[in-house]
């Protein structure tokens, strides 16, 4: 004899969404400040240093870059922690997020001031692995370079008005 078992099959849509993780986001820091002109300078507190053998604690030291490059001890002791540089770089803002400026990450303990490539508002931004978590921060300012017109621009739109103005009085001519 023969048994029937039904047989429960299930299903199910299983729907996927993207959502955005925060994995990109930095954190932004009063010690990091963008100068203007594209400058940057990162003031750390409690900073733990061995100088000829002898354990010293410096309450407050200021790294900056007014243009160029300039670098900052690989291994900081900070407030009891250890810092170490990955990387820094410039962003820049573009609609409502920041974008990489090419050509400005400098690895390890170097970092640069910025050329601004063109009009916009621009940041400056740091990897640091504090006690071996990787953490991102951000100057809290930022820097706005102004945008001008280009000369070559400013001659077309008066060459175009000309040409609008001769091509209605030669019009008239003719009516």
């Amino acid at each position: 004899m023969s048994y029937y078992r039904p047989l429960l099959v299930a299903s199910a849509i299983v729907l996927c969404f993207a959502v955005p993780t925060q994995a990109n986001a930095y954190t932004s820091v009063s010690w990091i400040k963008v100068l203007e002109g594209g400058g940057v300078e990162v003031t750390l507190k409690n900073i733990e240093t061995t100088v000829f053998g002898i354990k010293a604690t410096i309450d407050e030291v200021t790294y900056g870059v007014g243009a160029g490059c300039t670098s900052i001890p690989a291994n900081l002791v900070v407030e009891g922690k250890q810092f170490v540089v990955k990387l820094s770089k410039w962003q820049k803002k573009e609609s409502s997020s920041w974008v990489d400026v090419d050509g400005t990450r400098q690895g390890g303990t170097q970092f640069c001031s910025l050329d601004a490539p063109g009009p916009g508002e621009y940041r400056w931004v740091v990897e640091i692995s504090v006690d071996g978590t990787l953490h991102k921060y951000a100057s809290t300012n930022t820097w706005t370079v102004a945008g001008e017109e280009k000369e070559e621009e400013k001659e077309e739109e008066k060459s175009t008005v000309v040409e609008a103005k001769s091509w209605g009085a030669i019009k008239s001519r003719f009516h």
